[in-house]
């Protein structure tokens, strides 16, 4: 009964209190309820583009949250207006933003350019940073459009781990530049998934550019045989999902300035100069020029050709205007529309130099129902360049050219025309009147360079309902290109005044007239299927695809000479002689067959196992088709269980060890040595006293020549710690290069009557490092990133075929196998003499008697193999010439406020380069031309006799070359560092804006090649030499026949409604 009576008792007093926690809770609920609020609002990226799918939960719990719609739009209810809500979305920062007060929130997400889950262009896809294995390096658009240029190469110069960009010229239009990957060559150029050309990569707009990667490993194996020196990708920008049209304008105007030009020597010291080389080999006290002339050249105004010649200041302007967004009900189709104007003249003060650009740009994204999305990509480009006929650096030489005393009337220059009277042009010395040859208008002649290029990419992308994951897509490419070249070469006469008279001297006769026609078409087809599922910690993406094209191009060609000046083809002589024509047309078909798969474990334990089955009309038989495989691992250890337990390394987000191999192959070898045939016109012989053109057999065949064959291994290790604050990435790589065509003459002797065939003889290595690294923080108001990359290249030639020499010193100098490529061979500097010195000490300097007319102010030489002589024996491999083998490059970005600043540097080391003609000796052509300002700083004599010492040697002409030998105090540090570009902006207020319907507004200034340090003086250092396109098999030696380097300054304003 008590038991009864307890029981009853304790369940009471549960009840009680079970009833009064209900109640509380109630109570709880209701005032929550009470406090709860709605919220709505927009998320969009720092361009005002519509985010979808962004997820949006309440700080600290997930179970309450949401995802943007197709118009970025969200609405959640949240426990108060205390309520932190945080935004995550794939490649952004995620975002933290108060309730508060507003009803309806505006989020404008920013782009976490360090992102692991960014995704990476790679060959026929985009793979998840994290999950990468392959040695990949990318440029986003904002990264590319920080300067204003013509030539899109320089727009990422500097801004990409192991990629090389080198400039040659700043001369508009010219795309005198060279890209390479690792210091391989020039790489394969992909844009939207089908292979262009480089030259249509250089006239692209940045401001349709979406993003640049490098394929630089095994990763470029799917492009098979044409993947040899590695990839570039270029995406161009498509439409987004946004709601409504988004109009994008941005224009710039600046101008831009020539640099590096050496001071001439003025008529007083040019002259002065002479009479000391005279001086010099005859001993003659008298000279050439009289004390009375020389007086009456020191008084005389020194005449500055570079200001008759050359601008201040040369104008250009860019501008964009682009429309993106979507229509339909359920925004079924994404567009995006750009069209953009480039102008930039040329130094010239003629005006007869300019450069003029028309791009355009449309793809069209339409969602067809059922899994179908059908796009259309549109691009054109219309360039045209006009320019006097003579190049540039052909009249930056002949001004050189250009003594500042007539020869002919010993009297100094004075003026450009024959004593000063505008209708006599006069001769200056040289058979160019460099200022007159600049002017179109006026004797000059002319170069017009047209050309259009048009892209057509249609696809249609089924991701196949029945079958979650698989997709199968179909895309056809058509281009074409068509160039117009005519060049006008005119008779022209210059005048020498002299006793009262204008003595005409007639050049370049008879006229000339040289007319091109260029055009290229290609069509593609791909058709692949993808398979793309996640089973549990499981991730296989499966890709097959087949890939075949056909390349058609034809060239054209005429040549006329004239005795009259019209520029017409259809003018000109009537006799045959004087008429030159050729046509070279040419086709080549291909057909690829690419597999790859990509599996990852937890994104932890990451395998690329890849394929290309490749063939090409260029070759026959076997040798046609080849495979081509690659692969790569991965492990990231920081995904692990045991590296996640030590609290010591819990600062590393990501660190990941990868490794990849693969074989490519670069088909860049003379086509078709399989066919027989001849060569029209090879030559030409008279008939009597007709001129006919002759024909040559093409020599023996090789049905065997083949691709040239790259095994490429790579490892690197990628690390992100503090949440991006630093990351980077180190990577080491080798390439060994085999077959590389050569003709056999090492067994073979040169008598067998006949051109030997093209052979896959030789190899070469190519083997480096690499280093990337990042910063981003965000310090009070100011947030700002670094980003650096640092790379080192050589390459050593394993084999090279070549005939024995007939010395064993000649045996061992031109033996390069097992030697790095691009070695400067020369004599060893060994000093100056100077007052007092004991010259029979010396070893007997070659060309100087025994060392018997050797003077203070001579230079003297090492003897290097002990013969007692210097000599051409005496020649050894100093120092690398070529490109650089260090490139480097850095960015800073800085935000405060309303305002931006954005720097980027690059630089280059381990590049030398030797100074020749007017840059090696003042006594240029026998003392017939001109000469540069700095050989004035030289060791000489003063009135009593004492010597002064100087930077060069003494005076002397060219047939002593003891002071003008290719020596190692020739040879010279071209490494640098250059401030390639500097951009300042400020965004206005919306407030201030948004009234007049727009929604950003930035205005900005910029420039470009500001500032350079270098020990190379007189030349601008990046400027390799004198082969651009063959650095490492033509020579370094720097004429200094340039188009100088250009410093360029614009202002811009960036609007979008």
């Amino acid at each position: 009964m008590y038991y009864l009576k307890s029981n009853y008792y304790i369940r009471g007093i549960l009840f009680l209190r079970l009833l009064f926690i209900f109640c509380f809770l109630c109570g709880v609920t209701l005032v929550q309820a009470q406090n709860a609020v709605t919220v709505k609002g927009t998320v969009t990226s720092p361009e005002g583009e519509l985010l979808i799918g962004v997820s949006v939960t309440v700080k600290g719990d997930k179970n309450i949250g949401t995802v943007t719609d197709m118009d970025g739009h969200f609405l959640l209810r949240v426990p108060s207006a205390k309520t932190t809500l945080r935004f995550s979305y794939i490649g952004y920062r995620d975002c933290d933003v108060v309730v508060g007060d507003n009803k309806e929130l505006l989020v404008e997400m920013t782009e976490d350019i360090h992102s692991l889950d960014e995704l990476v262009v790679v060959g026929y896809g985009t793979q998840k940073k994290a999950t990468l294995t392959g040695a990949v390096s990318s440029v986003n658009n904002s990264q590319i459009i920080t300067s204003t240029n013509s030539n899109l190469q320089q727009n990422i110069a500097g801004k990409m781990a192991g990629v090389k960009v080198i400039t040659n010229s700043s001369e508009p239009g010219a795309f005198k530049s060279h890209i390479d990957i690792r210091g391989m060559g020039e790489p394969l150029v992909v844009i939207d998934g089908v292979v262009s050309d480089m030259a249509t990569f250089n006239r692209l707009s940045a401001n349709e550019i979406e993003s640049v990667s490098a394929l630089k490993d095994a990763s470029a194996a799917v492009y098979g045989m044409r993947a040899g020196n590695g990839v570039l990708l270029i995406t161009t920008k498509n439409g987004k999902t946004t709601g409504k049209a988004k109009i994008e304008y941005s224009g710039t105007y600046g101008w831009s300035h020539q640099t590096d030009l050496p001071e001439m020597m003025n008529a007083f010291e040019w002259a002065s100069m002479i009479n000391e080389v005279g001086l010099a080999r005859y001993a003659n006290p008298k000279g050439t020029y009289t004390p009375e002339q020389l007086e009456v050249f020191r008084n005389t105004p020194d005449f500055d050709l570079y200001s008759q010649y050359i601008k201040d200041f040369v104008p250009q302007t860019n501008h964009t205007i682009g429309v993106s967004g979507s229509v339909g009900k359920n925004q079924e189709v994404n567009y995006f529309i750009n069209g953009s104007y480039f102008n930039e003249e040329g130094m010239f003060k003629s005006g007869s130099m300019d450069y003029e650009r028309f791009n355009f740009r449309t793809n069209l994204t339409a969602k067809l129902g059922y899994g179908l999305t059908a796009n259309v990509n549109i691009g054109y480009i219309k360039d045209e360049k006009n320019a006097p006929f003579q190049d540039a650096w052909n009249q930056i030489k002949w001004m050189w050219f250009t003594p500042p005393v007539n020869r002919e009337t010993n009297e100094p220059l004075t003026s450009i025309y024959a004593n000063g009277n505008p209708d006599y042009p006069a001769y200056m010395g040289a058979e160019l009147n460099p200022v007159i040859n600049s002017d179109s208008e006026n004797g000059g002649g002319y170069k017009k360079n047209k050309s259009d290029r048009t892209s057509i990419q249609t696809s249609l992308n089924w991701d196949i309902p029945f079958l979650k994951g698989l997709s199968a897509k179909f895309m056809y490419n058509y281009s074409r290109y068509n160039a117009l070249y005519k060049g006008w070469n005119p008779a022209y006469t210059l005048y020498t005044y002299k006793d009262e008279q204008y003595i005409p001297k007639t050049y370049m006769s008879p006229s000339t007239l040289v007319q091109d026609v260029h055009w290229a078409t290609t069509n593609g087809l791909q058709l692949s299927v993808n398979y793309k599922r996640q089973f549990g910690q499981h991730t296989i993406d499966v890709l097959g695809l087949f890939e075949q094209s056909q390349n058609r191009t034809e060239y054209q060609g005429a040549q006329r000479y004239y005795t009259f000046d019209l520029d017409e083809l259809a003018a000109g002589n009537n006799d045959k002689t004087q008429v030159i024509g050729a046509s070279f047309p040419d086709i080549i078909r291909r057909q690829g067959y690419v597999g790859r798969l990509n599996y990852n474990f937890a994104e932890r334990y990451l395998l690329e196992l890849a394929f290309r089955y490749d063939g090409s009309s260029m070759y026959t038989g076997s040798g046609q088709f080849g495979l081509f495989p690659g692969g790569s691992v991965g492990w990231r250890l920081s995904e692990e269980s045991f590296f996640k337990s030590i609290k010591a390394l819990s600062f590393i987000d990501n660190l990941k060890l990868r490794a990849s191999y693969g074989v490519t192959a670069d088909d860049g070898v003379a086509a078709y040595q399989w066919v027989s045939g001849y060569t029209y016109p090879s030559g030409y012989y008279y008939f009597g006293n007709d001129k006919m053109n002759a024909i040559s057999d093409r020599g023996a065949t090789n049905p065997k020549l083949t691709w040239i064959e790259n095994k490429l291994m790579n490892f690197g290790l990628d690390w992100d710690m503090w949440n991006g604050l630093f990351g980077g990435t180190v990577e080491t790589f080798v390439r060994n290069r085999t077959g590389i065509p050569a003709r056999r003459n090492a067994s073979i002797p040169g008598v067998t009557g006949m051109d030997l065939p093209q052979e896959n003889l030789n190899s070469t290595r190519t083997s480096g490092w690499e280093i990337t690294l990042t910063h981003s923080n965000k310090i009070g108001s100011v947030k700002y990133d670094f980003t650096g990359n640092f790379m080192y290249s050589n390459t050593k030639n394993i084999y090279t075929e070549r005939a024995p020499s007939s010395s064993s010193y000649r045996n061992w100098r031109e033996n390069v196998n097992n030697r790095n490529s691009g070695l400067w061979w020369a004599m060893e500097w060994g000093g100056v003499i100077t007052p007092g010195m004991d010259i029979s000490t010396l070893p007997n300097e070659e060309g100087t008697f025994q060392n018997s007319i050797l003077t203070p102010g001579d230079f003297y030489h090492t003897d290097l193999n002990g013969d007692g002589y210097v000599d051409g024996e005496d020649i050894y491999p100093f120092f690398h010439k070529g490109y650089p083998k260090i490139q480097y490059g850095f960015t800073i970005n800085l935000e405060w406020n309303n305002f931006d600043i954005n720097l980027h540097f690059m630089g280059a080391g381990k590049k030398n380069v030797v100074y020749s003609e007017f840059l090696k000796t003042p006594y240029a052509f026998d003392g017939s031309a001109g000469a540069l300002k700095f050989h004035t700083d030289r060791w000489r004599q003063d009135e009593s006799g004492n010597w002064i010492a100087g930077t060069y040697p003494r005076y002397r002409d060219n047939s002593y070359s003891f002071n003008y030998r290719d020596d190692t105090w020739r040879i010279m540090d071209a490494s640098y560092l250059r401030l390639k570009s500097v951009e300042i902006g400020y965004t206005i207020p919306q407030r201030l804006t948004r009234k007049a319907g727009v929604s950003h507004a930035r205005i900005f200034a910029n420039g470009f090649n500001l500032l350079t340090f270098s020990k190379l003086k007189n030349m601008d250092p990046e400027y390799p030499g004198w082969d651009v396109d063959n650095p490492e098999t033509g020579s370094d030696t720097n004429w200094g026949y340039v188009y100088p380097t250009s410093q360029n300054f614009n202002i811009g304003l960036n609007l979008t409604f």
